[in-house]
């Protein structure tokens, strides 16, 4: 369903919760962004504003603009707003089927849920395969992307991530919230980023893979005695969507370097490692930085 009229009433009538909602945002963001990066997380800023922050009164704004109806909407239109107030949520997406022109379907990562969501035009352009994370919602009995942003991943989690994941969810645990992925996205950009974007359009890559190679030969006797090569490349195939640091640790172990400057050649070797080696989790076992190049010549 189009917000565009909720998003006009929480810009030209609900100012005063607009800047509310826009400095809780920021608060609660673990980086501080410059207005370039602000800029590029607005659309994010008012799903916010909308579905999650809450005014005085304890309530959301589409939940003020269905009570106030200042667009004078007909009952059975109204009836659709409240409809997606019942039924949003936040989450991250693996794509299963799609019908171009139509529908496609989703599986809820964290639920093993499936939705099919009915977008003639989103079903054009999205790719068979991979993973999105939006806000679906169901009105007049279909659900769809009601995100002023939908992010498209190249990537698949593998059948026991998922099936840990929605253990700890059934248990108790929470899914991830609009905020947490924005600070996964923005608010904090680590060396691992900062490396990749640097090198992605520059470095040769099988040329970059000899030179890790040759790095590890002549470390490894002090890095990870008795292993090879190979090692690192099962390590980084295998991995399972999870934090790039915690990998690292998990695979130097004991030999994890504690003190600088030690520590970060280690660590600036495993995030080279970690762009530049192929990953099963990723759509055509492909590695970020072919990944990253492919999506800078579509652009």
């Amino acid at each position: 369903m189009p917000l565009g009229l909720v998003i006009e009433y929480v810009e030209t009538r609900r100012g005063t919760d607009l800047k509310g909602a826009v400095r809780i945002f920021r608060k609660k963001l673990r980086k501080e962004l410059s207005e370039e990066e602000l800029d590029g997380v607005t659309e994010y800023i008012l799903e916010y504003a909308i579905f999650d922050y809450r005014t005085r009164g304890g309530r959301s704004l589409l939940e003020e603009y269905i009570d106030e109806n200042p667009d004078e909407l007909v009952e059975v239109r109204l009836k659709g707003f409240s409809d997606v107030l019942r039924t949003h949520f936040f989450s991250s997406f693996e794509i299963k089927r799609v019908m171009r022109g139509e529908w496609f379907e989703v599986e809820d990562y964290f639920t093993g849920k499936v939705y099919r969501l009915w977008d003639s035009l989103g079903s054009e352009n999205i790719p068979e395969s991979g993973m999105i994370m939006a806000r679906i919602a169901k009105s007049e009995g279909k659900w769809s992307i009601v995100s002023g942003h939908v992010e498209v991943m190249p990537v698949v989690m593998s059948d026991q991530m998922k099936k840990r994941e929605r253990e700890r969810v059934a248990g108790g645990g929470r899914t991830t919230t609009l905020l947490e992925y924005v600070n996964a996205k923005y608010g904090e950009l680590n060396r691992q980023e900062v490396r990749m974007r640097e090198s992605f359009l520059e470095k040769d890559i099988a040329e970059k893979r000899r030179e890790l190679r040759a790095t590890w030969e002549k470390n490894v006797d002090k890095w990870k005695p008795g292993s090879v090569w190979e090692d690192v490349e099962k390590c980084i195939y295998n991995e399972e969507g999870g934090n790039v640091l915690d990998l690292m640790t998990e695979f130097f172990g004991e030999n994890l370097a504690i003190r600088r400057p030690a520590f970060e050649k280690q660590l600036e070797f495993f995030m080279d490692c970690w762009n530049f080696l192929p990953h099963r989790v990723i759509v055509g076992e492909k590695s970020p930085v072919e990944i990253a190049r492919e999506m800078e010549q579509r652009d």
